[in-house]
């Protein structure tokens, strides 16, 4: 995936992750640091690591400190961490700032199933997102669970 998304020799991607997961990872027993292990491994294989910053902290930290760099911007934006509405939400928030006038956002477990309490899913901040930010933001159609839209202002 990486090599597809870094497509010309100047690309570089950041990745904000704790890799501490989260509750359904407890839940399933995961081994976080196993899952931390193979993504630099991943990552060391596409011999491309010069391309990639890792910042391993909570998203919302990681995002304050690339706004306050102020040199960061973005054609593409992936939102996949905690599923809690709150923090989904200061993470589109936050990383909304800095994605170009026509790049693309695609927020992943749109229609996540794994609690009953919506603001324990990602659905509720999201459609509380585009929203409020109905004018600057259009929907791009995708077949599958996640949500994605083109910033247009």
């Amino acid at each position: 995936m990486l090599n597809n998304l870094l497509k010309h020799s100047d690309s570089k991607i950041v990745c904000i992750d704790t890799f501490e997961g989260g509750i359904e990872h407890v839940h399933d027993a995961i081994n976080m640091t196993h899952v931390r292990e193979i993504f630099f491994s991943n990552v060391e294989k596409t011999g491309r690591m010069d391309s990639v910053r890792v910042l391993e902290e909570r998203s919302d930290t990681g995002l304050l400190q690339l706004l306050q760099e102020n040199h960061e911007s973005f054609d593409f934006i992936y939102v996949d961490g905690s599923h809690y509405a709150t923090d989904v939400l200061a993470d589109l928030v936050l990383s909304f700032r800095m994605l170009k006038v026509g790049g693309l956002c695609i927020c992943d477990d749109y229609l996540w199933e794994g609690q009953s309490d919506p603001r324990h899913s990602p659905k509720m901040a999201i459609d509380a997102f585009t929203s409020i930010f109905s004018e600057q933001v259009q929907f791009v159609p995708v077949i599958n669970t996640q949500f994605a839209f083109k910033r247009i202002q």
